[in-house]
């Protein structure tokens, strides 16, 4: 996600395959997912581009945040080498402070 992780502990890149394994057991720590609702799917070439919306409680603070949101994914040989994600990350920084 895009963003400074100071201001939220997800935000921000995350290289190599420890480190999105990291940032996955952040999402279990830090989020508990209400809705996730892909919604639209769009190909080209090596990218997928998806279009949706979810919600979740920040366990840290007991707040809701909900956004739409973009993931583009590049596929090379059937695997994801490359994910961003582009969402409301305000939200996510003031949910988290409380």
């Amino acid at each position: 996600m895009n963003g400074r992780r100071q201001d939220y502990p997800l935000l921000g890149s995350w290289r190599g395959q420890g480190e999105v394994q990291k940032f996955f057991q952040g999402v279990a720590e830090h989020e508990e997912v209400v809705d996730f609702s892909p919604r639209e799917f769009f190909a080209a070439d090596d990218r997928v581009c998806v279009l949706g919306h979810y919600a979740w409680h920040i366990r840290k603070t007991g707040r809701a945040v909900a956004s739409d949101w973009v993931h583009v994914f590049t596929i090379r040989n059937g695997k994801v080498v490359k994910f961003r994600e582009f969402n409301d990350t305000a939200q996510f920084a003031q949910a988290y402070r409380g």
